[in-house]
This record gives C-alpha cells, structure tokens and sequence, in this order.
C-alpha cells in the first residue's frame, strides 16, 4: 500500500467554522493536558473555529483524528460495555447467563471492526462510530488475536469478585457508566463512574480497569476515583466517611480499596482546581473559551516512536508522518 503526504477529508463541516464548545473539565481533559498540551489542543480545541479561530489547519481532518481508537481501548471499552448492559439488567431484575455476556462481547467487536474497516474503505466516517487507527492509517489487524484478549478479559471479568458482588448484592443500582455533572471553582466538572452501588446505607464506587500496566498508572486511578467522591460530596450531600472507593483490576482478580477520607476529598478538589486554572491561563479569551495553537507546545524532546506520541493519532500533524492509506476520507456530519 502506497504512503500518502496527507490525508484528505471532505464533507459538510461548515459548522465548524463558528461552532464553540463551552469550558468545561473532566478527569480525562485533566490527563491529557498533563501528558500533551498540543495533543489537549487539537482534541478540544483546534477542530471549532468559535474556540481556535486562528486555526489554520484542515478542522475536519483534525476533528476525525481526534474520534480515533486504539485497538486496545476498543476491546477495553468493549468490557466496560459488557459490564454495564448486564448490570442493568441485573438492576431491571433480569440476570444475563455468563455465555450471553462473553457472546454479546464477541459479536460487538466483530461488528465494530467490520464497520470501521468499511467506512475506512468507503472514505466516509460517522463521528459517532468506533474507527480503528489502524484501519485509518491502512494497517491491518489481527482479529484472532483481539478476540482471543477479548476473551480473556471477559472471563476475567465475569469471574471477578467485585463483578459477582454486585451481581448478588441487594443494594440499590444508583449509576451504571452514566454522566454526572457538578461545579468545582464554578466550572462545569463531568464524572462517569463505572458503578455506584448503596447498599446498608454505605455507598461503593468501583471503577474496572482492563489495562496490565495498571501499576504505573495507579495513583491516576485513584485520583480518579476520588473525583467521583467528589461528586457525591458536592452534589449529593454524602459524608466522606461513607464513600468506599475500589479500582478492580479485571486482569489479576484483584483490586485496591480504600474508605474516603476528607483529606482525599480536599485534595482531588484542589488538584482539580489547579488544573482548571492552568487550562485557563492558555486561554485568549477565557470568557469565549478561545485560544491559539501557539499556548500548547509539542512535548518536548520527543521523536515520533515516543512511547506517547506513537500511539497518537495526532502525530501526523506533528512530525509529518504519512498514513499509510491511500483511501480518501469524508467526515458525516
């Protein structure tokens, strides 16, 4: 397959001249600005022209980059769905047989790859569908080998013993991955917890986590975690004495429980607020949450085989690198 210089996408992107999206912060924009400020850019920013109107790169083309997956995510998403639709079930008094789940799982990846390797081909993207970064940049994938991980993982899941808790457990279902919205320093703050359980009038919070590197990234998991602590403390009036917080790592069987403590409520919302403020002193205009490209530098000394900037999309923007894909590319609107 022949390497293009650019990738061309095409379509009715009018609105993007003069759409803006208001200031916002959630636990995920707070860790991506840490990890990249150009890549916090080009996802939040640069494809709206009502908050980068400076921009002068192709929007629909860095809008579409922005929309990419990984393989990896895509089989982990694929778990956290899983795990949501069978606990509303379970929640609406309908328990779904092990087989179900592991099927349903199989049959949703299949059908995800197939999707997004058609509309690669086809050139037309839905930006409410799952699209592979392989499948945009022409490279092939292993489907034996995802559906084997796919597998492995819901095994894992359905085996583990925070999943059979809840399973069994006769308290109340409040949250199954749904948004919930609160302020922290007047800002609109979002928070998707995996699972909100009451149940002897103590609240649980349990968060899966399909990664094996969880180890290096596990104080951001309970930060994480604690921010939806937040949230029941801020918008729900729970004490933080009753709020247990558990990561389950869905690979090792295991998992990371603590009892929330005020001094961990202080703190996420500290660090919250630290972040929020950082996000708007890049701005130009803080009250049209507008900003330039030039506030978010690339990181610095990095190569395109960067352990972060190789699995990001938006490296063909930074360094030049071609898709491998000679298929043109309209964006649905």
């Amino acid at each position: 397959m022949e390497s293009r210089t650019s990738m061309q996408i095409t379509g009715n992107i009018h609105w993007l001249v003069t759409y803006r999206l208001p200031f916002s912060w959630s636990f995920t924009r707070g860790q991506v600005i840490r990890q990249c400020r150009r890549r916090y850019y080009y996802k939040y920013y640069a494809p709206y022209g009502g908050n980068a109107p400076d921009e002068e790169g192709d929007r629909a083309h860095i809008l579409a980059l922005g929309r990419l997956t990984g393989a990896a995510a895509l089989v982990g998403s694929i778990v956290h769905r899983i795990a949501r639709d069978s606990l509303h079930a379970r929640r609406s008094g309908r328990m779904w047989e092990s087989a179900t789940s592991s099927t349903a799982a199989r049959v949703l990846l299949q059908q995800t790859l197939h999707r997004s390797e058609n509309a690669c081909q086809k050139g037309r993207i839905n930006p409410k569908q799952s699209i592979l970064q392989d499948h945009y940049f022409g490279h092939r994938l292993d489907e034996a080998t995802l559906l084997n991980r796919l597998d492995f993982l819901m095994h894992a899941l359905l085996e583990h013993p925070a999943y059979r808790q809840v399973l069994a457990s006769d308290g109340e279902l409040l949250l199954l991955d749904e948004v919930r919205r609160f302020t922290v320093a007047d800002v609109t703050v979002f928070a998707v917890p995996d699972v909100l359980l009451r149940e002897s009038g103590r609240y649980r919070l349990i968060d899966w986590k399909t990664s094996s590197a969880l180890g290096s990234h596990l104080d951001q998991a309970i930060e994480q975690l604690n921010l939806y602590a937040l949230y029941l403390v801020r918008s729900e009036a729970v004490s933080p004495e009753l709020i247990n917080c558990e990561i389950a790592e869905v690979t090792a069987g295991a998992g990371r429980r603590w009892r929330v403590q005020t001094a961990d409520i202080e703190k996420v919302e500290g660090d919250a607020t630290s972040s929020i403020a950082e996000m708007q002193r890049s701005l130009t205009d803080a009250a049209r949450n507008q900003t330039i490209r030039a506030n978010f530098p690339r990181r610095m000394e990095t190569a395109p085989g960067d352990s972060v900037c190789a699995h990001c999309a938006f490296r063909v923007l930074c360094f030049g690198i071609p898709p491998e894909s000679d298929w043109p590319l309209t964006l649905i609107t």
